[in-house]
């Protein structure tokens, strides 16, 4: 599959699953009282929760607590992830385009595909 076609596959799945969503977001039903509030914010934290998976793979940022054990004291230290982006996550998330990577293979791999080109 090229890159284009998996960007409209996983296009289509998103827009897929936002629709399933919404639709059994209007079946939730009623029980009347409080539990309907609990309820409808239960659901709705499962909607937020999918937003902050997209937003954290740009933009997490680490809030690290450090005690000092003689003083009882803490420091704070922020830290950006580069899980996925590496420093490039908040620009990648506002232009939304990514650097192809190269392909990258294992030495036992490559010879194996050493082989499979001398014997054609």
């Amino acid at each position: 599959m090229d890159v284009q076609s998996s960007i409209d596959w996983i296009w289509r799945l998103h827009d897929d699953l936002v629709k399933q969503f919404l639709e059994e977001w209007q079946k939730i039903p009623t029980f009347g009282g409080p539990i309907d509030r609990e309820l409808r914010t239960y659901c709705d934290g499962l909607g937020m929760w999918v937003r902050a998976n997209e937003a954290w793979s740009f933009e997490v940022r680490l809030l690290l607590f450090f005690l000092h054990f003689e003083t009882s004291t803490t420091d704070a230290v922020r830290v950006q992830s580069e899980r996925y982006f590496g420093k490039e996550g908040l620009s990648i998330k506002a232009s939304r385009k990514v650097r192809k990577l190269p392909i990258m293979m294992l030495p036992e791999d490559a010879a194996d595909l050493k082989d499979s080109v001398d014997r054609e």
